[in-house]
């Protein structure tokens, strides 16, 4: 479908209101408006008619269809009903009978241009007398470039899709625009019983449609005509179609049982001459569907297009295909050319030896050592063992018993896990183990061997959904459903996204709205108030595409170990994507929990930091993303440079400062580092900058920025040492060929870079890291999704991800049990693993600030300290540094710095380095209360804690008993309580300064019964959305 198209109601009284003696319209008789329209042409992306000035804006036609001058003086027009008066006619603003008045329209307009732009997804523009009565109003759907709604012929009342022609005769609607799109009786959504479903053509015209997701052709197979009421009822027991598609990874995936399924409708209207309408897709949940509480508590991705789009093997992106078939892939079999098969014992993790698998050490894929020939061991010579995951302690092959190298017949695939070794339960195929020489049933394994019988991993095969560009792309229609509610449907590009994640059975897509499928934007905040600008603050709320994402290397696992990341760094000065959760049906049938994410590209930088997107340069591992090769080169140039010199060199050094944000580039790798990213930097590094300096924006520098994505691949993942809490990242990085990783490296051999990145560094593992911040988003994420993670993976629970392997302890609570861990135990190691690569000593003191939030912040290293206390420890071989910021009103009277002797000095600079030998607190005063504020400033003591306080202050407490003033549970006020109440409770709870609540939001928010705003706040929010316990039951009694 390319627009949905909405026809103009004026109701009666509308008339009569212009008519009964208005001023506005004088003489006009009732036969000269009745049926007509003075809005007659809106325009909602237009690049085609410039303005007087030259400029291009949106623009809304104003007709006078009577017979005397219509009088605009004091007349309001708006696309807002709470601002009738936005844009306001000046005196003496008058239409002659017959003529037209173009308003130009622009978010930034002043003067003779309205206020606000108008939306290509459609919205209802209102013309208000100055008498508060509505003269006119007028509702469009979505609009493509440079095409208007307008009302054809004039004064008939009828619009239609077409050609712009402000100011002028409107143009008669060409193609599939003149036939009006059919109506539908029932709007898309979620329904218990079954629907009567009626759908009809505003020009009597003959419709067609499908109920398989294909386009409406009549004649076609599955192409009915419309003759009467459609019973839509629970499809979940009918076979499954899209489901039972096997040929989507390697190995072939296992169908699965019967999945829910929404029932899909897809209609056209076709005229006498064979015109048809654009084509609507609607999708119904009803029944069984309908009721799984998480469907309607959460966003829900309906994607429809024809089954061969997806599963075609010439033009399908789903399905391994022509491309596969076309490689000459060797499954039956190969050549094993080495000795018996013998594991060796333990090897050092971070000393690997050539030519020796440890079975606890995951391989690099990029950095595979070749190994050597060596009988009696296993050769790593033609077998790239590279993601290779068997946790615990090895003891042998466990074959049915036979000892390892014995050539036992073993008919199975493999199953990697468990604390017994591996085991082979079965299945076609199998193992025939020599001590050297041929294997058969390579089938059984999900490893196959190229044209030259060279070892071929299953996210290594050529497949029609590892091929990228636009020749892969297809147009799907796309609804998203919030909360049980429509609130977005239009046509979208769609292509397979991701690296190895595309051999796993549940594949992520790239989601692109472009003007061929209808309109260039998607025009819908997909993250619930959390993507903002850098620049201001502002929600970002369209987007010119997405992600969404199985989870990479977390799927079938949590899947949301880099959303739970990503929260925890945003206010960081690396980018990030935000995410949030949605569940994905394709056709109609469930496709299980996917991550939503922003998609890195021009728009990306321009959204968030306002640079000019002709001025943005994105590179992304290796690849130039945005701009031109001489931006890549530059970025080649200081990366090699730095990768071979001598970085401790005061000048080699400058010319690093001089092309990196350094702090953005320290908190990348710091963060990186905590999390213990095996797949990174090596991969999955990206950075940008701009190509041109703008003095007026800070971002627009000319200096390389990181980017934080695909963060996945560490904390605890799959249980592997080299993702563990114990794991030195720096030694792997260090041993990494690539200049990425040998650039960091030697910039560690400079004091002044070594001392920012250790100050850093425990930054985040005192602020961002803590127990306070990470316990209640994994357990959010946790309490809230395990049901949808639980059903996703019994939907793809015999999938072909990573060539077949079954990897013990994935999933369920025990996944999320082990990012918690990791976090907890990671906070324990990092001091010891920091310092020995730092070359300083292990030696940390506890450094407490003391503040008044009321009259000011404290900026201590790299945080904003918006609080009244806080704690951290330090490495005592570099000092802190403090800056007070008072508020408007206030003044800094001073520090008291109390060291670890309990002697005090006092300080009157607003910023100070003080050392951390032993033990320091450091205290902010100040005079004066803040502008604006009744809060009265809270005293602080001046001695030395002896222990560290939470990290998160207290918020105001309701006192326990129902209060009937209070909206409980409605964190950001706004009526209601949902699945975006927490989210604003857990983004508080990360970060108050970027994500701070109104007094009204802390009141409501503080029902857990424990006194103040914490994890368990969002998560009882969340029951409540679901129905397990009552808004009329908050806040719970303490």
């Amino acid at each position: 479908m390319k627009r949905n198209i909405i026809t103009k109601a004026m109701a009666g009284s509308l008339c009569l209101s212009v008519l009964s003696g208005s001023a506005i319209i004088p003489g006009m008789t009732v036969s000269a408006v009745s049926g007509t329209s003075i809005i007659s042409e809106v325009c909602a992306s237009n690049t085609s008619k410039a303005a007087p000035d030259g400029n291009y804006y949106d623009w809304i036609e104003l007709y006078n269809p009577g017979s005397s001058a219509l009088d605009l003086s004091g007349c309001g027009l708006s696309d807002d009903a709470d601002k009738p008066y936005d844009y306001t006619f000046k005196d003496g603003t008058t239409i002659q009978p017959g003529a037209k008045l173009v308003v130009y329209c622009d978010s930034k307009g002043t003067g003779d241009i309205a206020p606000f732009g108008l939306s290509t997804s459609g919205e209802t523009i209102t013309l208000t007398g100055k008498d508060g009565s509505v003269l006119d109003s007028l509702t469009f759907g979505n609009l493509g470039e440079n095409e208007s709604y307008a009302e054809y012929p004039e004064k008939s009342g009828t619009f239609f899709v077409t050609t712009p022609t402000p100011g002028s005769t409107n143009a008669a609607p060409q193609g599939q625009n003149a036939v009006k799109a059919p109506e539908f009786s029932v709007e898309s959504g979620f329904y218990e019983n079954a629907v009567q479903l009626t759908i009809s053509s505003p020009q009597n015209y003959t419709i067609y449609y499908t109920t398989d997701g294909s386009d409406p052709v009549p004649g076609s197979g599955t192409t009915k005509q419309f003759s009467g009421a459609l019973q839509l009822t629970d499809r979940s027991s009918e076979p499954n179609v899209l489901s039972a598609h096997t040929d989507i990874s390697y190995p072939d995936t296992t169908a699965p049982g019967l999945v829910d399924k929404a029932n899909v409708i897809r209609a056209v209207a076709v005229d006498a001459s064979g015109t048809k309408s654009s084509v609507i897709t609607k999708t119904y949940f009803v029944g069984k569907t309908a009721q799984t509480a998480y469907l309607r508590n959460m966003k829900v991705v309906s994607l429809v297009t024809d089954e061969k789009n997806l599963f075609d093997p010439t033009i399908g992106i789903y399905v391994r295909g022509d491309v596969f078939d076309a490689q000459g892939y060797n499954t039956g079999g190969g050549t094993f050319p080495g000795g018996d098969w013998n594991i060796p014992g333990q090897q050092d993790p971070n000393q690997q030896q050539p030519g020796q698998q440890d079975p606890n050490q995951q391989q690099d894929p990029s950095q595979q050592n070749p190994g050597q020939q060596n009988p009696g061991n296993w050769n790593m010579g033609d077998w790239n063992t590279g993601d290779w995951n068997i946790p615990g302690q090895q003891a042998a092959i466990n074959a049915d018993e036979p000892a390892a190298g014995e050539g036992q017949q073993n008919p199975g695939g493999w199953n990697i896990g468990g604390q017994g070794g591996w085991e082979m339960p079965g299945g076609a195929g199998g193992w025939d183990i020599p001590g050297g020489g041929d294997f058969p049933g390579m089938s059984g394994f999900g490893m196959l061997t190229d044209k030259d019988g060279k070892m071929v991993q299953s996210w290594e095969i050529e497949a029609n959904y590892t091929q990228k560009g636009k020749a892969w792309e297809r147009e799907v229609s796309m609804e998203v459903f919030d909360s049980g509610e429509p609130v977005l449907a239009q046509n979208v590009g769609i292509r397979i996204k991701g690296a190895a994640s595309r051999s796993h059975a549940q594949k992520s897509f790239n989601v692109y709205a472009r003007s061929e499928y209808g309109l260039d934007s998607l025009d819908f905040d997909f993250f619930s108030g959390t993507c903002r600008k850098q620049t201001n603050g502002k929600k970002i709320k369209k987007f010119d595409s997405i992600t969404l994402r199985n989870g990479g290397n977390d799927n079938n696992n949590t899947w949301f170990r880099d959303s739970i990341n990503q929260r925890l760094i945003a206010d960081r000065d690396c980018a990030y994507q935000a995410t949030d959760e949605c569940m994905v049906f394709i056709d109609g049938e469930f496709w299980g929990i996917y991550q939503i994410t922003e998609k890195l590209g021009d728009d990306y930088l321009h959204d968030h930091f306002g640079i000019d997107k002709a001025s943005a340069v994105m590179i992304k591992n290796d690849e130039l993303e945005e701009g031109t090769d001489a931006d890549l080169q530059a970025w080649e140039d200081i990366k090699n440079f730095c990768a071979s010199n001598d970085m401790s060199n005061a000048s080699n050094y400058k010319r690093f400062t001089d092309s990196f944000d350094v702090q953005s580039y320290i908190d990348y790798f710091a963060a990186q580092i905590y999390w213990n990213n095996w797949d990174w930097p090596q991969n999955n590094t990206a950075l940008w900058k701009t190509s041109t300096v703008d003095s007026s924006n800070p971002y627009a520098d000319g200096k390389w920025r990181m980017i934080i994505f695909d963060t996945e691949y560490g904390q605890g993942l799959y249980g592997q040492d080299n993702t563990s809490a114990t794991y030195d990242t720096f030694r792997r990085i260090a041993s990494n060929t690539d200049n990425t990783s040998k650039m960091f490296t030697a910039l560690l051999k400079n004091p002044d870079f070594a001392q920012q990145f250790g100050i850093t560094f425990m930054d985040l593992a005192n602020y961002n890291f803590t127990s306070d911040k990470t316990k209640p988003i994994i357990d959010f994420f946790n309490s809230t999704y395990s049901t949808q993670i639980s059903d996703t993976k019994a939907r793809f629970s015999s999938s072909g991800n990573g060539g077949g392997w079954s990897i013990g302890g994935m999933g369920g609570a025990s996944g999320f049990q082990a990012i918690s861990q990791f976090y907890d135990n990671r906070a324990t190691n990092v001091p010891r693993i920091v310092s020995s690569n730092l070359g300083i000593e292990n030696t940390t003191g506890l450094v407490t600030v003391y503040n008044t939030a009321a009259q000011g912040t404290v900026k201590f290293n790299t945080l904003n300290l918006d609080l009244d206390q806080w704690s951290g420890n330090y490495f005592t071989a570099y000092p802190v540094t403090a800056t007070a910021e008072p508020k408007e009103g206030v003044t800094f009277t001073g520090w008291e710095v109390t060291d670890s002797t309990g002697t005090v000095k006092t300080y009157n600079d607003a910023t100070i380095t003080v050392p951390v030998t032993g033990g320091v607190t450091i205290k902010a005063n100040y005079s004066g209360t803040a502008a604006g504020s009744t809060e009265k400033p809270t005293t602080t003591p001046t001695t030395t804690p002896t222990s560290a306080p939470a990290t998160t202050p207290t918020t105001p407490a309701t006192s326990g008993s129902q209060n009937p003033g209070v909206s409980y549970g409605d964190a950001n006020v706004d009526g209601k309580v949902n699945v975006s109440d927490a989210v604003a409770v857990l983004q508080f709870v990360a970060n108050q300064t970027k994500y701070p609540l109104t007094a009204t939001g802390l009141t409501n928010a503080d029902i857990d019964g424990a006194t103040g705003i914490t994890g368990s706040d969002a998560i009882v929010i969340q029951k409540v959305d679901a129905g397990v316990i009552k808004q009329s039951d908050l806040p719970l009694k303490k």
